[in-house]
């Protein structure tokens, strides 16, 4: 659903996605934080929306995480609220469907 969601709301503001890529990066929660003690570690995941045309990164190659400290991210723009309240109506519509009831979930 999350990926359904995301392509439509992002193709209404204008952004081709043509593939989803996921990223589990929990690892980080296993730092120590500023008293030295590891924090609880939680599920935390990555969603890359691929376009045809990307600047960094082009459809087919793989996502990665450069280091910050490469100058990789500059210019990137996150998500804004508009582009997330248009990701969460999809989401209510889609919830809708027969094929994202819970009831027809098998796990």
């Amino acid at each position: 659903m999350i990926c359904e969601s995301y392509v439509k709301a992002m193709k209404k503001c204008g952004i081709d996605i043509i593939r989803i890529n996921f990223f589990e990066a929990g690892n980080w929660a296993w730092k120590p934080d500023k008293d030295g003690k590891i924090k609880k570690p939680f599920f935390h995941e990555h969603i890359f929306g691929r376009t045809m045309n990307a600047k960094k990164q082009k459809w087919p190659e793989a996502p990665y995480l450069p280091d910050k400290s490469t100058g990789f991210y500059e210019g990137f723009k996150p998500l804004n609220d508009e582009d997330i309240e248009c990701i969460i109506e999809e989401m209510k519509i889609l919830e809708k469907q027969e094929k994202y009831d819970i009831l027809n979930w098998t796990i």
